[in-house]
């Protein structure tokens, strides 16, 4: 059957008009993910030194934002100007720069906390983590709690934002696992949290990341996987039975088909893993790269310290092991 040679022109017109489309879709969807850019990053929350951190070639920055004292306790907020200095390599490229922000549990050492509330309890304080000391499990789905961390330009999240950050990477996401047996709805009230987060987020600041570290399993919520713009795993590989050593076949599996979800939706995911040799890093950075992931090996303590440094991981062991011992890791109220 012979076709018109008009026919076949159209079609070949519309191919090529679908291809274009096509491309310029997936070009402008990439451009729309920041992160998408990102292949070396840099997770630092003590002993923050401007200057240094400056220097770091690293195309992603996750920092505290406040800046502690020689004793570890937090001083002040990171201005403005630090912050925009942060945000240029030294090559002069563009990097991000996220804050660390931990929305399931209160902190001692934050700005928010008041003394009071160790001898009179809000009622969305529950119990101290014994395992660390100053750290404090709260129902997080309760207005008091959100309006500190997430609600309003005077919250947590708020002042972030005016900082000038690019974003925030949220820590204790996984706490509902702590308390589910008392509160079977833990898991959909931490969605439902991360959701309004993003929603408040994006109220003043278009564009805003938010990068959620651990608490896979919750990626089976498409509503959850769609707040985030990538996840951050510790101790995928190694870790999970001690300093060092590797993970069971079975918890690393596990864990990998939640964060491929992550790599389907066209989102990145960062992996820390805290290892006690430097001949061990250069393997497990390409197998972590073989997997799509990017990695970062930190030291413990997060700070600008040696991960390798003998004396620290023996240190780091030792609380690890107290760790261990801890009866039960909240104090019961």
């Amino acid at each position: 059957m012979h076709i018109p040679r008009w026919i076949v022109i159209a079609l070949l017109a519309a191919a090529l008009l679908l291809l274009g489309v096509l491309t310029a879709n997936l070009f402008f969807a990439k451009m729309e993910r920041p992160l998408a850019r990102v292949k070396t990053w840099h997770y630092q929350l003590e002993n923050l030194d401007i200057k240094k951190l400056r220097a770091n070639p690293a195309d992603l920055l996750v920092i505290d934002f406040y800046r502690s004292d020689d004793a570890g306790k937090l001083k002040r907020p990171l201005e403005i100007a630090e912050v925009e200095a942060l945000k240029q390599k030294p090559d002069g490229g563009r990097r991000l720069v996220l804050a660390y922000l931990a929305i399931g549990e209160a902190d001692a050492s934050r700005y928010y906390w008041n003394p009071h509330w160790l001898t009179t309890p809000p009622a969305w304080l529950i119990s101290e983590n014994c395992q660390q000391p100053g750290r404090y499990l709260v129902r997080y789905w309760e207005a008091a709690w959100k309006d500190i961390v997430i609600r309003g330009d005077g919250s947590y999240l708020g002042r972030i934002e005016a900082a000038g950050f690019d974003g925030v990477y949220l820590d204790r996401v996984d706490v509902h696992a702590d308390i589910d047996d008392r509160y079977p709805e833990a898991s959909a009230q931490m969605i439902s949290l991360v959701s309004e987060l993003r929603r408040e987020a994006d109220r003043r600041r278009p564009g805003f990341l938010v990068v959620a570290q651990n608490a896979e399993e919750l990626l089976e919520s498409p509503t959850h996987r769609g707040s985030i713009d990538g996840l951050a795993k510790e101790n995928f590989l190694f870790g999970l039975k001690g300093a060092g050593l590797r993970n069971s076949v079975s918890s690393i599996e596990w864990s990998r088909k939640w964060l491929d979800l992550v790599i389907r939706d066209g989102k990145p995911v960062f992996v820390i893993e805290y290892l006690l040799s430097r001949p061990s890093v250069a393997a497990v950075r390409q197998e972590l790269r073989t997997s799509g992931y990017i990695p970062v090996f930190p030291p413990r303590a997060l700070d600008d310290s040696d991960p390798f440094n003998e004396t620290l991981i023996t240190s780091d062991t030792a609380a690890d092991q107290n760790a261990k011992n801890c009866s039960g890791v909240w104090k019961k109220s």
